[in-house]
């Protein structure tokens, strides 16, 4: 039901699942009861490495704890193909201290949340790591996880100017009304010309 694993480099996801390079049929794994992941690594890539090949039919949370999150993109396209879209609930990514937070690096945009929005049934989503958001990308978490009770983008995710609104925060809202945690900084200077309804 529940499995915590760390990966710290690509050589130590082999034990995870076993493929013979000289045999062309792709092997798969099933976890047909699993319910909760934490998958540790130094970096996403990692993560994704150890996921590419593993099927998880009832797993509801994954948390990906890393140190770099660099191949973040890699690691959501993993979550997206080995996850079911009705079983999967919650997504926590956390970048740990050991990580550089002073780096400038943008590692989670719009664009790539865009993998996930399969998950229509998402209820959590918290992402510890440098990112990029827009009003549009918050009007589209909130089409695509209508469900969202929790959207945390905390700790030492800002880098750039914030692009997020008060418009964007507010359809986000309205799109999603079971929402009870929202941690997401904004500009609170609104676009000439726009009121917020």
């Amino acid at each position: 039901e529940f499995l915590e694993l760390y990966v710290d480099s690509q050589d130590d996801q082999y034990p995870i699942i076993e493929q013979d390079v000289s045999v062309t049929v792709t092997i798969q794994a099933t976890f047909s009861t699993l319910q909760y992941l934490v998958l540790g690594g130094a970096s996403s890539f990692f993560c994704a490495e150890a996921l590419k090949g593993i099927k998880f039919s009832a797993l509801k949370s994954i948390k990906l704890q890393v140190d770099e999150a660099t191949g973040l993109r890699d690691a959501l396209v993993a979550v997206n193909t080995s996850c079911s879209p009705r079983a999967f609930r919650e997504l926590k990514v956390v970048e740990t201290p050991g990580g550089d937070p002073s780096g400038d690096g943008i590692v989670v945009t719009g664009n790539d949340l865009w993998i996930l929005r399969k998950f229509k049934f998402l209820t959590s989503l918290v992402i510890y790591c440098p990112f990029d958001l827009t009003d549009r990308d918050l009007r589209n978490i909130a089409t695509w996880w209508p469900r969202l009770q929790t959207l945390s983008m905390g700790k030492y995710g800002w880098r750039i100017a914030h692009r997020v609104t008060l418009v964007g925060l507010l359809e986000l809202v309205k799109g999603c009304p079971r929402i009870s945690e929202l941690d997401v900084a904004f500009n609170p200077m609104q676009p000439a010309g726009v009121v917020p309804q």
